[in-house]
């Protein structure tokens, strides 16, 4: 593999031409959720219950390990992508809506005060949110956006079904 990747483990859910359906779960996070001074996350899985999320992740020439290659439903797999990737896309997804507000907010208290300000700060949020949707879906088709299996896991991943 030519660059850092980060990881997840799931389960292969469905199988197509173009790659592999992969169900994840959401993790915990910091690793202390239900200690004193933990993050509590833990805490929110059990009252609103685990989120499982499918992506579409390709097999790549290159990226995926031979054992990988005939997938079925049911196979745990590993999946990943680039660490540069992954802050690109935090970037779009956090930045624009901090940048339209902060935007707004200034051409409003700018324009006629406080009023404005908080007024066209919400616009510069909402209008930042509907560009990185935008961004996002202009990326959908790019498969160097899309997730790839790296290699197929020999023991099971250990999977608690959703709440």
């Amino acid at each position: 593999m030519s660059q850092a990747m980060v990881e997840e483990c799931g389960r292969v859910v469905a199988v197509e031409n173009s790659g592999v359906w992969v169900a994840t779960l959401s993790r915990t996070g910091c690793g202390r959720c239900d200690q004193p001074g933990g993050c509590g996350r833990q805490s929110l899985f059990r009252l609103f219950g685990q989120r499982q999320h499918h992506v579409l992740a390709h097999i790549v020439d290159g990226e995926t390990d031979e054992n990988a290659r005939a997938l079925t439903a049911g196979d745990s797999v590993t999946i990943g992508i680039p660490e540069g990737l992954l802050l690109r896309a935090s970037l779009t997804l956090y930045l624009l809506p901090l940048l339209g507000l902060l935007a707004g907010a200034l051409a409003g208290h700018g324009w006629a005060g406080e009023s404005a300000s908080i007024l066209l700060g919400l616009v510069g949020v909402a209008t930042g949110f509907v560009l990185a949707r935008w961004v996002a879906r202009t990326h959908l088709q790019d498969e160097a956006w899309h997730p790839v299996v790296l290699r197929r896991l020999t023991t099971g991943v250990e999977w608690v079904q959703p709440s």
